[in-house]
């Protein structure tokens, strides 16, 4: 048979010398040996130093002197073989990928065990945040600019933006109101009997006037935070940015397609400018995930769980299919 050849070599000393990387740096005097970890029947090997690489573990102080490790050499874990496969590789590669199959609860208590910080749980420092937010435009120097950036992005920057969050929400919820509101056959008839003594034409030009004010307050929010973002070409790269164009774009674009102004193809005119208004509506629906955690933890929740929620797509198609299918031929 063949026989193994090792990548490291035993110095003159007695220990082992890593063939690149940052290992060098540390000292070789007994952190080049070799050490052996049982763990569930399951046996890996590998260099003491390997296991000094992330620190305030359990694997770290086992190889700090006077732990197990370091005096013995070897060491017996009644945990998961599976699970600490990758683990030990965390040690080696500086990533950490949980395992295939296994259960997200179960892989959070193997890695409180050996005392890993969990990234899903993690709760980021102010210090990520900032570089965060720096990423998305954040002006790097504190002024105006930067004030006025934490006024319209970070809601939980001060009461100030916490409660302008507040306001655009309502905005929000207002508008949607308007629009289904607007839809009633009392308001879009001409000659409605209108409501409470007002006739239906009055109510649609106070439903008009309503519509611009929230276009309007939502263009200015958009205008300003494009001015103060730090990184204009990073502006329009972010999804959410896109969303606040669409809640207010297809507005002005209603007022260039207005029957009105454009006399002659009517009824395409009212076509489009009805399916103008109804893509705003949706924009200002997906601008609401950008003020509620609850939203922004939804769409986390469904990017995490697409596949199992594909599959729960094709079987709702298929059942409604089959369902309208059999209601066709019933009713024929």
């Amino acid at each position: 048979g063949g026989r193994y050849k090792s990548i490291c070599r035993r110095g003159k000393d007695g220990t082992f010398n890593g063939s690149g990387g940052d290992e060098s740096d540390l000292p070789l005097d007994r952190e080049g040996r070799i050490v052996t970890i049982d763990c569930g029947g399951v046996v890996h090997k590998t260099f003491l130093k390997t296991l000094l690489r992330h620190p305030n573990t359990l694997l770290y102080e086992m190889a700090q002197p006077k732990g197990e490790l370091y005096e013995d050499g070897a060491v017996f874990l009644d945990r998961d073989h599976g699970c600490f496969a990758h683990i030990l590789n965390y040690y080696r590669t500086g990533r950490l990928a949980p395992p295939v199959g296994v259960p997200e609860d179960m892989w959070h208590v193997e890695l409180v065990f050996f005392k890993i910080e969990n990234p899903m749980y993690r709760v980021p420092t102010s210090e990520d945040i900032d570089i965060m937010q720096r990423e998305i435009g954040k002006p790097p120097e504190p002024g105006i600019r930067k004030s006025v950036w934490l006024l319209f992005e970070d809601p939980s920057s001060s009461e100030a933006a916490k409660w302008l969050s507040v306001f655009s929400i309502f905005v929000i919820v207002m508008g949607v109101a308007a629009f289904v509101t607007e839809t009633h056959p009392t308001v879009r008839e001409p000659k409605g009997p209108g409501w409470f003594g007002v006739n239906s034409e009055k109510i649609r030009v106070g439903f008009q006037r309503f519509e611009w004010a929230v276009v309007s307050w939502f263009s200015l929010e958009l205008i300003i935070r494009f001015i103060v973002n730090f990184d204009k070409k990073n502006f329009f790269v972010r999804f959410a940015n896109w969303i606040d164009i669409i809640a207010v774009l297809p507005f002005y674009i209603g007022l260039l397609l207005n029957p009105r102004v454009n006399a002659g193809s009517s009824s395409l005119v009212v076509r489009s400018l009805r399916l103008a208004r109804v893509f705003r509506i949706l924009g200002l629906l997906f601008k609401l995930g950008k003020y509620s955690h609850g939203v922004r933890v939804l769409m986390s929740t469904f990017r995490t769980c697409v596949v199992e929620l594909s599959i729960l797509s094709v079987l709702l198609i298929m059942a409604v299919i089959m369902i309208s299918s059999g209601m066709y031929f019933c009713e024929n």
